[in-house]
């Protein structure tokens, strides 16, 4: 016999998702399944009961026994089998009391989980104090208080302990549920038990910890395609950044961005090249008369112009006047030449990932206004005008996947297929300027003709970067399939 004092558990339906299906032929082709709000309390059931024909106990102990397993229901069931002799230690380690036997005495431990005493946390005397099998009671008040703190303060739900110091007994959900007081704490431990169940499943995810989750069927699946329209990636979370297949290089170049943004910071103000030798100087003084540090050059320049020290003399000043030099920028060393490949590819992947953003805000705007003012003035229906939508939907995919191409572009070796792989990026890139300059332009069509010509435009342009868009895709996967890519060695 196992302890435990709940009934069968269930949510409300009001956590921050929406509601979607999606068809099982579609499901079956993508080797996933669209996992709607309504939907996640279901499929945590189906783990449930799966594991419940074999332990037959309540189910809310078997929830808890899958979350300290990571809800696998597979290595569960094994442990179960090997330590059925020990079936207590399995209990314990799940925070769990375990007793062998409906005995009389446990009968009366669970009708007296409330006693008069004192609480050990208030003090105060002659009080109705509560408690599990642990026997560590308290007030309802103190409980309460406790529970609250940790559901809406430390976002704890799963793993919320026994008050007492050292005492590792989890608190189950009906203990918790008949002690809090307030609805908003109650809501909040329902969103936070589903959460959990989705963060330790290792088959299911939702991006971004909210919207619809996908249930994969193996792991090697990543592109997920939501029934809202959302493409994102189930191995990171992250949105689709296709061509770039690789999430740990994704989170590599994010990183890289953070420590680059402070480092070449500190570079600009405290280092310059030496104008000769184009050695890395630090200046550690407050004079400008430096004198390079490489023993093969002690070349003696001006910190502030890098010119010969010696014609300065009184004319100190004049160095203020900028001059380019093409000599001097083609002695960069090795060091600031890496500096300036890497803004090279963080300039245009962050210029994508702007436009995208800018796009998706006022082009958003106007476009729906311009699609309401051709329905209106030129008696052109709902349908009809839905090419002002789709051409913007088309624009959004190719600056997403621009954006990702130059993180892949900057970690490639330079090979016959990176040349290929450019032509097809210069390409779509020069097409997707094009149509973000069709579908921005601020003048309305005024006639049918005006209408209808616009309309050609934007579709054929749309159409030829959606097929440039799928070309660079699968040139790309073409050199997933076969090796083609070899990776720089590069942090």
């Amino acid at each position: 016999m196992f302890s435990d004092h709940d009934e069968d558990f269930s949510f409300d339906d009001d956590l921050e998702y929406s509601n979607s299906e999606t068809s099982d032929t579609h499901q079956q082709e993508r080797r996933y399944n669209i996992v709607a709000a309504s939907d996640v309390i279901s499929e945590m059931n189906k783990y449930i009961d799966r594991v419940n024909e074999i332990f037959k106990i309540k189910r809310s102990l078997v929830r808890r026994l899958l979350v300290h397993f990571k809800w696998n229901p597979e290595r569960l069931i094994e442990k179960y089998y090997e330590s059925q002799d020990n079936c207590e230690e399995l209990f314990r380690e799940a925070g769990l009391v375990y007793v062998p036997e409906c005995t009389d005495t446990y009968r009366r431990q669970v009708s007296r989980n409330t006693i008069n005493g004192t609480c050990m946390v208030c003090y105060t005397t002659n009080l109705e104090t509560i408690g599990m099998l642990c026997k560590h009671y308290y007030c309802k008040i103190c409980w309460n208080t406790y529970f609250t703190t940790q559901i809406m303060d430390n976002g704890v739900a799963e793993n919320i302990q026994c008050m007492a110091t050292e005492c590792s007994t989890y608190v189950n959900e009906k203990f918790v549920l008949s002690t809090i007081s307030r609805d908003k704490v109650r809501t909040r431990y329902y969103q936070l038990i589903a959460r959990s169940y989705i963060s330790s499943n290792l088959m299911l995810k939702v991006p971004h910890g909210r919207g619809n989750s996908a249930e994969v069927l193996s792991l090697d699946v990543k592109h997920i395609l939501c029934s809202c329209g959302m493409e994102w990636c189930f191995g990171c979370g992250e949105p689709d950044h296709l061509p770039l297949e690789s999430c740990q290089i994704l989170k590599k170049w994010k990183q890289k961005a953070i420590d680059e943004s402070e480092t070449n910071k500190w570079l600009v103000i405290n280092t310059k090249e030496c104008p000769k030798c184009a050695a890395a100087i630090e200046k550690l003084g407050g004079c400008n008369h430096m004198t390079c540090n490489n023993r093969n050059c002690s070349f003696e320049f001006c910190w502030i112009c890098l010119d010969l020290e010696a014609p300065h003399g009184s004319d100190w000043f004049s160095c203020n006047k900028y001059v380019e030099d093409a000599d001097h920028i083609a002695m960069l060393s090795k060091e600031r030449k890496a500096m300036e490949r890497y803004h090279h590819y963080y300039d245009r992947y962050w210029t994508h990932k702007r436009s995208r953003e800018l796009e998706q805000g006022g082009l958003v705007m106007f476009t729906q206004t311009k699609s309401e003012y051709i329905q209106d003035k030129l008696n052109v229906t709902w349908i009809e005008a839905q090419f002002l939508k789709e051409s913007l939907n088309i624009l959004t995919k190719c600056r997403t996947m621009l954006q990702y191409s130059y993180i892949l572009a900057y970690y490639l070796v330079r090979s016959p297929q990176t040349v290929i792989f450019e032509e097809n990026q210069k390409d779509l890139e020069h097409n997707t300027e094009l149509l973000s300059g069709l579908l921005d332009d601020q003048s309305l069509p005024r006639s049918e003709d005006e209408l209808l010509d616009l309309k050609m435009k934007l579709n054929n342009r749309a159409a030829y970067c959606e097929k440039r868009r799928i070309v660079l895709l699968k040139d790309v996967q073409t050199g997933y399939d076969k090796g083609i890519w070899k990776y720089r060695t590069i942090s």
